[in-house]
């Protein structure tokens, strides 16, 4: 028997939504018009996506270079896909995504693992 991978990403989606807190996902582009010879300042796109803050376990602490002050994220694959360097702004603070793991069984995206740091 096949496991439908699409309807765990639904399932995630309700639950995120249910549970999840309005964040403002921010991707900074750099403009390529001018030529690399005339640099402008990037431009900002902001979106709404949901989010939820889990904490850490020790056992994630060790593997990684988690920090103090450091945020995680299940960030729903119904808006926007983070991406490393974007921000990702929640009650009043902007942390940067230094960390972005797609959880993906069977190839279907089901949500976002997201470490930031503010």
């Amino acid at each position: 028997m096949a496991l439908n991978y699409a309807s765990l990403e639904k399932v995630a989606q309700r639950l995120i939504r249910e549970n999840g807190k309005d964040a403002t996902l921010v991707k900074s582009e750099a403009d390529s018009s001018s030529g690399p010879w005339d640099p402008s300042s990037p431009t900002e796109t902001e979106s709404t996506i949901k989010v939820v803050e889990t904490g850490y376990s020790i056992v994630r602490r060790a593997e990684t270079t988690v920090q103090a002050g450091d945020k995680i994220f299940i960030v729903s694959t119904s808006g926007e896909s983070p991406e490393i360097q974007d921000s990702i702004k929640l009650g009043g603070v902007s942390y940067v995504c230094v960390e972005v793991e797609p959880v993906n069984p069977g190839g279907t995206t089901v949500y976002f693992d997201v470490l930031c740091r503010a």
